[in-house]
């Protein structure tokens, strides 16, 4: 989450990649560098070990100059930035 920049709470859009759901949820913080990405609840049907997802988090401004963008690709078995 760190290196996404994604806090604690924050809104996000998980699209499954692999089986073409989306939802829509908050951040919850796991063990810090595990790489796990974890659904819970009801999410958990959408999302199985093994499928592709797209994390996206959504910025309200009235400033556009603020806007940062951070792209990340995590690859692998234990999903490590690269």
């Amino acid at each position: 989450m760190e290196a996404a920049d994604i806090i604690e709470g924050e809104r996000v859009l998980v699209a499954n990649v692999t089986k073409g759901h989306r939802m829509e949820t908050y951040a919850v913080p796991g063990k810090r560098g595990s790489g796990i990405v974890e659904t819970s609840g009801s999410m958990s049907h959408l999302a199985k070990v093994g499928d592709v997802v797209c994390i996206v988090t959504f910025t309200m401004t009235e400033n556009p100059d603020e806007i940062k963008k951070i792209d990340l690709n995590l690859h692998g078995k234990n999903n490590r930035l690269e």
